[in-house]
């Protein structure tokens, strides 16, 4: 049975609970306060990272890339410069238009997007296996393992 006291303690302990300090049974006074937790952690950023270009373009600059200049070595190197014009309008057109459209960037930055992704497959060099093939898998999210298996690359 309780008596008056244990309820009189039992309220102290939850007063003392909400004001953030602890008290000891049978004492009066406060133990100590809770310590200073310092500044506020910061807030979590609400909305979902995005990468730069959508999977779907950077594989769209890995094929033509490799589709155009991997024919190359067969005509021993007479079709370089078609090669480069072709690489530079279907890297561009494919990549502003995927950017504008399935990854809903406004057209100015799909533009400035399609560009830099032009002269990517332009340039008469290979994309893929070199640092610029890296940074084009990294921009893109497919070297994420969510992409890999999709593409059965797990």
């Amino acid at each position: 049975m309780e008596t008056d006291s244990d309820i009189e303690g039992t309220k102290a302990e939850a007063r003392d609970k909400d004001a953030g300090t602890t008290a000891l049974a049978g004492t009066t006074g406060l133990v100590g306060a809770a310590p200073d937790s310092g500044p506020e952690p910061p807030v979590a950023y609400s909305r979902p990272f995005r990468r730069v270009l959508h999977a779907a373009s950077g594989a769209a600059i890995l094929a033509i890339d490799w589709l155009l200049f991997s024919g190359n070595i067969v005509s021993g190197g007479m079709a370089t410069l078609p090669a480069m014009a072709l690489g530079f309008v279907l890297g561009g057109l494919s990549t502003g238009l995927i950017q504008r459209f399935a990854a809903g960037d406004s057209t100015l930055k799909s533009l400035g997007k399609g560009l830099v992704a032009g002269l990517v497959v332009g340039a008469p060099t290979p994309v893929a296996g070199t640092v610029l093939g890296g940074v084009v898998l990294a921009v893109s999210g497919l070297s994420t393992s969510r992409v890999r298996s999709i593409f059965g690359l797990r």
